[in-house]
């Protein structure tokens, strides 16, 4: 049996993994984005970068929210494997596939012509690959994060590669869209390798209708509230374009993309850490919520030390990065910057909710922020353009992380725990100690 110490070191260790795999990735991502965005221009970029967002409006169809359901299982009831990781990937199978349908419905529909279309359809083909990443979870289970930093990197390498050989080729705008349905066939090649590695085998996976129902009923809340956090992730880049056109969304995803650099931050923490929290849990709810103020803690001050220089350099960033074209977006940098507060804090806190049993109230605040997030669009894109849309999502991930919990009493103390946080209970409780 693992020492607190021990103990402390592997997840440490299993955190090292994940933080260097992410760095990595995010660095070639970024960079070869960067190439790739100046190639395109911002109306190219704004058609790659609406094909993407448009299909994950739908992502909660093959995610069925049960990643973290699924690894909160896994920990905790080491038998049954083969039959929940069998019963997940089926699940996900079939969401999968009606997501893939919905979209390319979807987008005909809405006419936007034949060059656009082809491209929802070919980033949605990825999609059918990710039922694969229950093995992420059981990776995760395993405190694993080198395997899974691995197969990131791996995957990101390829894609990334393939684009920097399309964009030296001259290639169509198509082919962006198909290195993007490859970085998901690659990723599940090497997820089912790492897991046959361990001895284990795919085919000893069975599908278990019981348990089928037993995760539908528990992820539901998750699902809808997927349904959410994709609308206000996403939705702003959908209602750009339908209101200003592909090149402001290129403007607006050049901004997007910067201020998103570090948000893997806060979730491979928490994926990397959950593990401890669930037995802390276990060990005693005192012991929880001092490990729950921590996670907070940290990752609050890490989301305000990266927006203040992000904020503070906005236009110098968009500038060196994206080139004279992307000029525009750096006011849309400037605000977008401070979303990583609360995606850090909405990250943590949501993992709470799940390990006290509580996800259905996910589904509640993300709904109340992607009202808010697209309420303020309506009024604000018109008026503003992309400036409104960064100032509608900070607004709407505060909405959405903390301030529509005060009148819930269950999450009294989530929302205590926040408040601590932002109100740097740390600092004054050092200065009242001195």
């Amino acid at each position: 049996m693992d020492t607190p110490r021990s103990a402390l070191l592997k997840y440490f260790h299993n955190t090292s993994w994940l933080l260097v795999g992410r760095v990595g990735r995010m660095a070639l991502n970024v960079g070869v984005g960067i190439v790739v965005a100046r190639y395109l221009g911002p109306v190219g970029y704004g058609d790659l970068n609406f094909a993407v967002s448009f299909v994950a409006l739908f992502s909660c169809l093959s995610d069925m929210g049960l990643e973290s359901i699924l690894l909160r299982d896994l920990v905790q009831m080491r038998e049954g494997r083969d039959a929940l990781l069998g019963t997940a990937f089926g699940m996900r199978l079939v969401g999968a596939i009606v997501q893939m349908a919905l979209a390319v419905s979807m987008v005909l529909l809405l006419e936007h012509g034949p060059a656009l279309c082809p491209l929802v359809a070919v980033v949605a083909l990825g999609v059918l690959f990710h039922p694969f990443q229950v093995i992420v979870s059981f990776l995760h289970s395993e405190v694993r994060g080198r395997h899974v930093a691995l197969t990131e990197f791996l995957a990101s390498g390829v894609n990334n590669a393939l684009r920097i050989g399309l964009v030296l080729a001259g290639s169509a705008l198509i082919w962006f869209g198909w290195s993007i349905a490859l970085e998901a066939a690659v990723m599940a090649a090497v997820l089912v390798w790492f897991y046959k590695a361990k001895g284990l085998r795919l085919r000893q996976w069975r599908f278990v209708g019981d348990r089928a129902k037993t995760l539908l009923g528990e992820a539901w809340p998750l699902i809808l509230s997927g349904v959410m956090v994709m609308l206000y992730m996403r939705i702003d880049q959908v209602m750009i374009m339908e209101m200003a056109g592909p090149d402001a969304v290129g403007l607006y995803a050049a901004a997007v993309r910067i201020s998103e650099i570090l948000y893997f931050v806060p979730l491979l923490m928490v994926n990397s850490v959950s593990p401890a929290l669930i037995n802390a849990r276990k060990t005693s709810q005192a012991h929880f919520e001092h490990r729950m103020q921590q996670l907070l803690d940290f990752l609050f001050v890490f989301s305000v030390a990266v927006a203040i220089p992000m904020s503070l350099g906005g236009d110098f960033l968009i500038a060196l990065a994206f080139g004279e074209a992307y000029g525009g977006a750096g006011p849309s940098l400037t605000i977008l910057a401070w979303t990583g507060v609360f995606v850090s804090l909405g990250v943590a806190s949501g993992q709470w909710l799940i390990i006290e049993n509580l996800q259905i109230w996910s589904m509640y605040r993300t709904a109340c922020g992607v009202v808010v997030n697209i309420a303020l669009n309506c009024y604000a894109i018109p008026r503003y353009g992309i400036e409104g849309a960064a100032v509608s999502t900070v607004i709407s991930y505060a909405m959405a992380v903390y301030f529509c919990m005060f009148p819930v009493q269950k999450l009294r103390l989530l929302r205590s725990q926040i408040t601590r946080t932002l109100m740097l209970h740390r600092l004054w409780r050092r200065n009242d100690s001195e």
